[in-house]
């Protein structure tokens, strides 16, 4: 994922076209920090890339969290960890 610093409120056409054309199947590593992710946005990363990407191996998650309030920040981190709890990272 390009790092743009861009705050993804919802599962917008934006997020979404960043992974446009990517084969997740083969996907080994994925960054998606320097930008900002809403609960809404975690959710549709966990369920659309991160469940469908089962060769994962490193996932960077920092800084995705800037500006959002703290106590959002368990549910969107426990969504996302969910979808790869059971990969080899």
């Amino acid at each position: 994922m390009p790092r743009n610093s861009t705050m993804f409120d919802y599962a917008d056409d934006t997020l979404k076209s960043a992974f446009e054309g990517i084969d997740l199947s083969s996907v080994r590593s994925l960054t998606l920090s320097a930008n900002s992710y809403s609960f809404d946005a975690c959710q549709w990363v966990a369920e659309n890339i991160l469940s469908k990407a089962p060769r994962l191996i490193k996932l960077d998650f920092s800084d995705i969290f800037t500006t959002r309030l703290r106590n959002t920040l368990p549910a969107s981190l426990n969504v996302m960890m969910k979808a790869v709890m059971n990969y080899p990272i």
